[in-house]
């Protein structure tokens, strides 16, 4: 017979969700903020080069 599979209990259930919930929102975040360099050096301001976080410290890291 097969044995049935593992299901963790429902705590680290929702530990895993919420840890690749927050993977997903870091990877939307620094798909946006290399939208936005993107952006400004095609309209050719290239902030990268004097700043080493273009959107500062309250923006998207």
């Amino acid at each position: 017979m097969i044995r049935p599979s593992f299901v963790p209990p429902a705590g680290i259930r929702r530990l895993r969700d919420l840890t690749r919930y927050r993977v997903a929102l870091v990877a939307d975040a620094s798909a946006e903020k290399n939208g936005v360099e993107k952006l400004l050096e095609d309209a050719c301001i290239k902030l990268s080069v004097a700043a080493t976080d273009i959107l500062g410290s309250p923006g998207v890291r």
